[in-house]
């Protein structure tokens, strides 16, 4: 069982030491292929939303990396602390056999130098637990599998600071994960207002509202970040694969198409038909994106696997 409060210390104190532990954002949320909804979606969330400042792929792993390294540093620091208080504190205090001791002359009774006796040992409190430590303290949790534990450690996060961009987020993706639905779109609204209505943000939203399975706001939801970012992938493509699955196909290429190469935008629609198993309909869609672009080697894969299948 992870006993988080002695974690939670010893982030915060080798925080306090060492400086605030590195927070960045985090890879694509993998969605359940089990539920339905979904089964027509094979892009899900897009990577929690920061501020203008962007930064490459390349880059964004080696923050990943950072983090978790920051986390294991702040718990093993945490615990060498502890263990050299212990050493420096603990063991004397039962120990007095280290400290010179006074004879009485008359009565012959020993006694700690006056000196000694008037020392007092300073007490060190624990720093208070801030809203990264418990933002820490939620990804530990979620690297062993402990999503309630998680789901609780971002709830607190968001108690000391309402706006915290990266609990909101993984708190949302975590209660889509668990299909606590009505929960999750209350959390991804908050990150929208967090996010300053950004347009990734709304496609989160947007998608959480399809596998609830309210297609008409995820159709608004996707509408208002595309309203606030014309290029937005993550929205164009999410709604583009909502309008295919519904057999609007020239809608959804026209969305598919202002972020997508025109072969690309075939191959998303020939998808959607292959898992609503249309196949003839899929094959028609494969064979546009391979007369488009010869190299688009997965067009050429899935034809394969249809006709081996048949």
């Amino acid at each position: 069982m992870l006993l988080l409060s002695p974690i939670l210390s010893a982030i915060e104190t080798a925080r306090s030491r060492y400086g605030t532990l590195t927070i960045c954002a985090q890879a694509p949320f993998t969605l359940p292929t089990d539920t339905p909804d979904c089964e027509s979606a094979p892009i899900a969330f897009a990577p929690a939303w920061s501020p203008p400042v962007t930064m490459s792929p390349d880059s964004l792993k080696t923050e990943t990396k950072m983090m978790r390294y920051s986390i294991i540093r702040a718990v093993a620091s945490g615990g060498l602390l502890i263990g050299l208080g212990m050493l420096m504190v603990g063991c004397n205090s039962d120990n007095k056999s280290n400290i010179a001791q006074e004879r009485d002359p008359v009565t012959g009774e020993t006694s700690l130098p006056t000196a000694q006796q008037n020392v007092t040992f300073e007490t060190v409190k624990d720093p208070p637990i801030t809203a990264d430590t418990r933002f820490a303290a939620g990804q530990l949790a979620e690297t062993r599998g402990m999503n309630d534990e998680a789901v609780k450690q971002y709830t607190e996060a968001l108690r000391l600071n309402p706006k915290h961009q990266m609990a909101l987020y993984r708190l949302a993706s975590l209660q889509t994960l668990l299909k606590e639905y009505p929960e999750a779109i209350q959390t991804w609204k908050q990150y929208v207002i967090a996010t300053n209505e950004s347009a990734p943000a709304y496609a989160n939203l947007g998608f959480c509202y399809e596998l609830a399975g309210d297609s008409n706001e995820a159709e608004a939801a996707y509408q208002r970040g595309i309203s606030r970012d014309a290029k937005d992938q993550t929205c164009r493509v999410n709604y583009g694969l909502m309008l295919a699955a519904r057999a609007d196909t020239d809608a959804a290429l026209e969305q598919f198409q202002t972020v997508l190469s025109p072969a690309e935008s075939h191959y998303n629609v020939g998808s959607v038909f292959e898992q609503q198993g249309h196949k003839e309909q899929a094959k028609v869609e494969y064979r546009k994106a391979l007369a488009l672009d010869p190299n688009l080697s997965d067009a050429q894969k899935r034809l394969d696997a249809m006709k081996t299948g048949s």
